[in-house]
């Protein structure tokens, strides 16, 4: 597909809504340009406003809704009503975030979106008119371009069926939320009720039809933005495998191209970045209501509105392969591209010429088109850790301030030295931090060992497996938190914490350095693919999975600190602002508590990561036997850093109890819903799939790679001797090294000193983990 047919579909895009209100970006087809409103005329002003706040109040309305119908005992709404809002919430949430980020960076996003279609139609005419090749038309392959057509053409006529639709089943978010409530019905006056309706129809106009349309904008400059960015790409490498190898000016010319691209993507990184994890984002939860909908409501949901989620399916996975592919290829030919660059450059036989444009190359990065939202990616893989780790660190740093509401927290990034730092012992924030680690050992932490006793008292018929799971599971947290709150509320072990982070990167960064014409296997580069792509998934859930999860379960009757109370005071419910005030309350702190726990763990997965990679590099490279040992001597250094903060952090020396226990009531839980008597819940599934595959995963890594890297250590020593064995400085030097190998235990053994720990503790894990549950749940149906 040729990337000038994307402004075939901009047009569609505006001719569709040509006769609509004003919009933040529109495009002009006759001259491929994309336009933005003006930022302070009042017409603008006014149309942003409007849009902004019909969209978020319908939002905030249908979240109100569904939390409203999941904490109460009476039905309060019928099935299909709660479906529909649960479709329209992640609709309106994804419309809201969108059309904030269009309206309030619309220059930006015009302006960049121009600078790449001028320096794309730049390169392509010259690369045709030095290769004497004439330029393809714009016809071609349009199977792709009459998919994406069909988007902007459904969300213009859907609201013409939603609108009515919704007036007629009073499916308004605000006027549901409002009658859900208990309001007081309105006068019976023909005025005010025309007033009403006109309102009603108005404002639903506006939500629905602005929410498709952004929506439907989004995926527009998605698509166009990777398109035109992949074929730049192909563009450069077409003319860098045809170009002269020895004539340094185009080799410049190439690497001015490329840095060119790099700079607009820069610029552009931010945008691309919200635009394609906003459609993940609303592809997988709307893919998740369609196939629930699908496959369960078919028995509920009348046949017309049926129809719609199909169709909603057929969409989705039509455009979701064709955006994923772009994002790969991006980066698989910009990647090429770089590595083309240092071989043409390396063959020009001018001497300083030559030197000069090498330098040049080693400056350019390969650039990855990234999916994600704030700090934090969904996809950007193959870089280095050194990379990586920083942006992990920061996007966790970033978390715990949002989960705080920025009252209470430690860390804080520095935009003058580009890192993250403590904040100073004598700051009101740190202060906060200090009294939230008090607060949660005094009293939040007795209430979950009370309500652990309760539910233990308690008939089983009384108690639900959320309940009883969430409370076990939020005591164990809370157990396992602690030591590293107390910590972080120490000033001198704060710093040596970041400190100690910092050392990790740049050795990772220095050896790199150090080792700068080094070649990464492919198995290598797939390891590291591997762990950068768990390590986003992670930090993605950790920053939005999991504050969804825990709020939910906070503002629901299986609240631990909720059922305490209750039964305390021996009441059927409690009143509703005390009860919404205890629900943010624990939904604060345990947010907290999981980003702290991450962090921690951040901490021992990069030195574990560093020293797994380059503890194989030294076996299978072929380096000096100084620059070996060196390397050798810094990753032992590194482990005992590594050690040191995990002894201080206690709880990481008891990794393995804490996985096997959590993991166990994970199992228990998930495997006893499918027993005979009891229901399958999601509410039961989600969480503790989640909980058992990150316990297992953190298991892995700390038990696995470790073990891995100290088979490679001890292997590299044998390969030493044998090589230099002959030569008696060097044998004494290597006799001397013991087996690199992080230690996360309270006492060590012998052996484990002398060769590391070895693959049977992951055998003891899982062997427990699996002896447990089974005499666990025998236990149960014997009870029973």
């Amino acid at each position: 597909m040729n990337p000038d047919n994307i402004w075939l579909l901009a047009s569609t895009f505006s001719k569709c809504y040509q006769y609509h209100w004003r919009y933040p970006i529109h495009f002009k087809l006759s001259d491929r340009y994309v336009h933005h409103m003006k930022r302070n005329s009042w017409r603008s002003t006014i149309c942003k406003s409007v849009v902004r706040s019909c969209i978020f109040c319908t939002a905030f309305s249908t979240l109100a809704i569904l939390i409203l119908v999941s904490v109460s005992k009476v039905k309060r709404l019928e099935t299909k009503r709660i479906i529909i809002c649960a479709f329209g919430l992640v609709c309106y949430i994804v419309g809201f975030i969108s059309y904030y980020n269009l309206s309030g960076k619309m220059e930006t996003v015009a302006n960049v979106m121009n600078a790449l279609v001028q320096e794309y139609d730049k390169v392509r005419k010259e690369r045709s008119t030095r290769d004497s090749i004439k330029l393809k038309s714009t016809s071609g392959s349009t199977l792709i371009l009459r998919i994406f057509q069909v988007i902007p053409i459904a969300f213009m006529a859907s609201p013409v069926i939603i609108v009515p639709f919704y007036l007629r089943r009073d499916l308004g978010a605000p006027f549901l939320l409002y009658k859900i409530t208990g309001g007081p019905p309105l006068p019976d006056n023909l005025f005010l009720n025309m007033i009403t309706a006109l309102g009603k129809f108005l404002y639903l106009t506006i939500g629905v039809a602005d929410t498709l349309r952004t929506i439907s904008c989004i995926v527009i400059l998605g698509f166009q933005r990777l398109l035109y960015y992949t074929f730049f790409v192909k563009e450069i490498l077409q003319y860098c495998a045809k170009t002269g190898t020895n004539d340094p000016v185009r080799v410049g010319k190439i690497i001015s191209w490329y840095n060119r691209m790099q700079i607009i993507f820069q610029l552009d990184n931010h945008t691309v970045t919200w635009l394609t994890g906003m459609f993940f984002f609303a592809d997988f939860f709307l893919t998740l209501v369609i196939n629930f909908v699908t496959i369960k409501m078919y028995h509920v949901l009348p046949i017309y509105f049926y129809v719609i989620f199909p169709i909603f399916a057929v969409l989705l996975f039509s455009v979701t392969p064709i955006m994923g592919y772009l994002l790969l290829e991006f980066g698989d030919g910009s990647e090429n591209v770089v590595k083309l660059m240092e071989q043409v450059a390396g063959l020009v036989r001018d001497g300083r010429k030559r030197k000069f444009l090498q330098k040049e190359v080693k400056s350019v990065k390969v650039l990855r088109a990234p999916a994600g939202m704030g700090n934090s990616h969904l996809f950007l893989v193959l870089n280095m850790w050194h990379i990586e780790g920083p942006l992990h660190f920061r996007a966790c740093v970033g978390s715990i301030q949002r989960n705080s509401l920025r009252c209470a927290y430690f860390l804080q990034w520095d935009d003058k030295l580009g890192e993250v730092v403590p904040i100073k012992s004598s700051s009101r924030l740190y202060r906060a931090f200090r009294s939230f680690a008090v607060f949660c050992t005094l009293i939040i932490l007795p209430i979950f060992f009370l309500r652990c006793y309760q539910i233990a008292k308690s008939s089983s018929e009384l108690v639900t497996a959320l309940s009883y799971y969430s409370a076990v599971t939020g005591t164990i947290l809370l157990v396992m938190d602690l030591p590293y709150l107390w910590f972080f509320a120490k000033e001198q072990s704060l710093c040596k914490f970041v400190a100690f982070f910092y050392q990790i990167i740049k050795l990772d960064k220095q050896f790199h350095d150090l080792l700068p014409t080094i070649v990464i296997s492919k198995k290598s580069r797939n390891h590291i693919k591997n762990m950068t792509s768990f390590a986003n998934i992670v930090t993605f859930t950790i920053n939005y999975t999991f504050p969804a999860i825990i709020a939910f379960i906070s503002f629901s009757e299986n609240s631990p600190v909720y059922g305490f109370i209750v039964q305390v005071l021996k009441v059927t419910s409690i009143n509703f602002f005390v009860r919404l005030l205890i629900a943010t309350l624990m939904s604060i702190t345990f947010n907290i508590l999981s980003c702290v726990t991450y962090l921690c763990a951040l901490f021992i997965v990069s030195g574990t990561v560093v020293f797994h990679f380059w503890s194989h590099m030294l076996l299978k490279e072929d380096i000096s036997f100084q620059k070996t040992i060196q390397i050798y001597n810094q990753l032992k250094v590194m482990t005992i850093l590594v050690q040191e903060i995990g002894h201080d952090l206690v709880s990481m020396c008891l990794h393995h109890a804490y996985a096997v226990i959590i993991s166990t009531i994970a199992m228990y839980n998930f495997i006893l819903q499918f027993t005979k008597g009891n229901q399958v819940s999601v509410l039961v599934t989600l969480p503790t799939v989640v909980t058992f595959v990150l316990a297992t995963g953190f298991e892995m890594l700390v038990i696995c790679e470790i073990a891995k890297a100290t088979t490679a250590s001890k292997e590299m020593l044998r390969k030493l001797l044998t090589n230099h064995g002959k030569d008696k400085y060097r044998r004494k030097v290597v006799r001397s090294l013991l087996p690199n190998s992080i230690s996360l235990e309270f006492v060590d053994s012998v052996d484990t000193i002398r060769n590391g720990i070895s693959m049977s503790y992951f055998i003891r894990y899982a062997d427990r983990v699996q002896s447990y549950t089974c005499t666990w749940l025998l236990a149960t149906n014997l009870s029973q």
